[in-house]
């Protein structure tokens, strides 16, 4: 048994390949995944490349002088002038 990272391969091309012991194979670029060590990705690994999860992080600290959870202040505006009369 070969050892894995636990890597996680996407297709990049879109295509159809017979693969000997599978039959046809149908992926589609950006859905297919296979897992690192699979047999078919030993097969047809050229049409496929490892998969990037990028994480959104959520800023967890406040600006100096202020304080977490705390609503900010209204901003002031000048009030409207008064209409005028004809």
């Amino acid at each position: 048994m070969t050892k894995s990272t636990g890597a996680i391969w996407v297709a990049k091309d879109s295509g159809i390949a017979s693969v000997p012991g599978y039959g046809e194979i149908t992926f589609i670029a950006g859905v297919t995944r296979i897992r690192e060590g699979h047999p078919i990705l030993k097969q047809i690994g050229h049409y496929f490349e490892p998969l990037t999860i990028q994480y959104d992080l959520e800023d967890t600290s406040a600006a100096p002088g202020d304080k977490r959870g705390e609503p900010e202040p209204a901003k002031k505006t000048a009030a409207a002038p008064p209409p005028q009369k004809k």
